[in-house]
């Protein structure tokens, strides 16, 4: 699968974000991973952009009280 994923502060991408490898359940059904350690601070923007293949990249936006 062609999946992109991008971690966002403030519209600009995260360097030193950790990706995991594909992984494969026994259903076919598989899940990748992105992950940075961060401080948030007020008024910062974090973003997760998740694009699989061609399809529209969906956004999801970080909140403090997650």
């Amino acid at each position: 699968p062609d999946i992109t994923i991008r971690l966002l502060k403030d519209g600009v991408e995260i360097a030193d974000a950790k990706q995991t490898d594909l992984v494969f359940n026994q259903n076919w059904h598989f899940h990748l991973t992105k992950h940075v350690a961060f401080t948030p601070k007020e008024g910062e923007n974090y973003v997760c952009e998740v694009t699989h293949g061609t399809r529209e990249t969906r956004t999801y936006g970080w909140e403090s009280n997650m």
